[in-house]
């Protein structure tokens, strides 16, 4: 017994002593970094933590400040492997789980520094070899350093954006999930008058839901994108900011009503159509001046002028078409063949809303100047054609001499079946060729021929077209731009 006790005696001070010769190498160590760091000084250091290590068993009361020491000395070396740092990770483990003997060892700001710096190694090391795991390493390090060890809320949001913007590099879906509960987090700990570190938050969610937006394509990935981007304006942009800010939540609000309905959204156009008038106002800040006003205008426009499902006012519809025609005019000589599309549908709705056939000669004839465009979309010249047809058959119920009007309808219906690659879109057209047949023939029947009489016109009332937009092209590459461009 008396054998053991000196034995163990003999290793504790061997321990001790060892351990006591890695501390001296890496205080000289330390000492020389002033100056020119003498890596043999650190190689010693390392070799004499590890002889004490060794000798200091699972139960040694020196074994977690070894642990601690060695760490730390680890982490001074310049290009550490995945095996290097893993032992690392490995040794910090322990540490942790080593109870109340051990964490009493581990101080807040030794935490903070293995964390950071494990982070930043695993993050050269993924820079360096593309490899996942590396990455996984880095953002599990610096989370911890956020959550645990930060020694303010200021560090703790820094390191939180830091994970936020490196998941927001990624593809994977879970990584931008990842970039989202980081920012929320950082979000947790802002004070309420740091402007300038919400918006920052708030611009860095904007950017991943619509990034998840451009990938997924879902409706309400995009409405939570723009709902952030409202929220970002409401936080004191400086003008610069406000100016970029305004045209992604218009472009937003574009590509939801263009390519997902405006359903319940009346109210969300017409908040857009106020972001619009607001962003007009700004003094731009780009060197494009004249291409920056034109998309605010038409962005403008689009929001005044969009379909009766959001139920734009007369007024709205004569504003959108002076604004559609101010582009026209700056843009000649070039045509836009979807700002043509465009001033005849707000055209054609307000018509159709004052009850006045006055404008739809001029919307035909924009269809029809568009409508000779030549475009990879297949759907661009029959949803032309049909809509052409549509307002002939307005045109028709307008007017007491209709046989003509019927006639073009049925003419156009024609030329979008002929066109169509869509067999239910081939199936609507037909059905109105054969109710035109049955109206034409029926007045001819009654000698209506000229479409005047009560009876006539009852025949051409049963008769309405509807507006089809081009559906193989989406809108949704307009939200990828992030400064003024030409999204018509």
């Amino acid at each position: 017994m008396r054998n053991y006790c000196c034995f163990s005696t003999m290793t504790e001070e061997m321990v001790e002593e060892v351990h006591r010769k890695g501390n001296a190498a890496w205080e000289q160590y330390r000492s020389s970094k002033t100056d020119r760091p003498n890596p043999r000084l650190l190689t010693e250091a390392i070799d004499f933590y590890n002889q004490a290590l060794t000798r200091a068993q699972s139960n040694h009361p020196s074994r977690p400040i070894i642990l601690m020491d060695l760490i730390l000395a680890l982490l001074e070396e310049k290009n550490p492997s995945s095996q290097h740092l893993a032992l690392i990770e490995l040794h910090f483990a322990e540490v942790i789980r080593g109870g109340p003997l051990a964490s009493g060892e581990l101080k807040r700001d030794d935490g903070y520094s293995i964390t950071t710096r494990l982070g930043e190694l695993y993050e050269r090391l993924y820079n360096l070899s593309s490899d996942p795991s590396a990455f996984d390493r880095c953002l599990f390090n610096y989370t911890e350093a956020a959550r645990s060890y930060a020694p303010s809320p200021e560090k703790q949001i820094q390191w939180f954006l830091t994970v936020a913007r490196l998941y927001s590099t990624r593809e994977e879906d879970s990584n931008l999930e990842r970039a989202l509960n980081a920012f929320y987090a950082a979000r947790g700990l802002c004070q309420d008058e740091d402007y300038r570190q919400r918006l920052d938050i708030s611009e860095g969610i904007y950017a991943v839901h619509k990034k998840r937006y451009l990938r997924q394509g879902e409706k309400a990935t995009l409405e939570r994108a723009i709902a952030e981007c409202d929220y970002a304006l409401t936080l004191r942009p400086p003008e610069e900011d406000r100016n970029r800010l305004l045209y992604e939540y218009l472009r937003g609000v574009r590509v939801l009503m263009e390519d997902h309905g405006v359903g319940s959204g009346n109210s969300l156009r017409l908040r857009a159509v106020v972001r619009g008038r607001e962003l007009l106002a700004l003094p731009s800040t780009y060197p494009d001046r004249e291409e920056s006003k034109r998309e605010a205008t038409l962005l403008l426009a689009n929001m005044l002028s969009w379909g009766r499902k959001a139920n734009p006012s007369i007024d709205d519809l004569d504003e959108a078409i002076t604004k559609y025609t101010e582009i026209m005019e700056r843009d000649k000589p070039r045509v836009d063949r979807n700002l043509l599309r465009h001033k005849a549908d707000a055209i054609w709705l307000r018509s159709r809303k004052k009850k006045d056939p006055a404008g739809l000669p001029e919307a035909i004839d924009l269809y029809g100047v568009a409508f000779d465009f030549d475009t990879d979309d297949p759907s661009w010249k029959p949803s032309l054609a049909n809509n052409i047809a549509a307002i002939y058959l307005d045109k028709a119920n307008f007017n007491n001499k209709n046989i003509e009007d019927l006639e073009k309808a049925r003419e156009f219906y024609r030329t979008a079946v002929k066109l169509a690659s869509n067999e239910t879109d081939k199936a609507s057209d037909r059905g109105q060729i054969d109710k035109i047949n049955t109206v034409i023939r029926a007045m001819k029947r009654e000698g209506k021929g000229e479409g005047e009489g009560e009876r006539g016109r009852n025949h051409s009332r049963k008769l309405s077209g509807e507006r089809r937009r081009s559906l193989s092209r989406s809108s949704k590459t307009s939200i990828k731009a992030t400064g003024a461009q030409d999204i018509s």
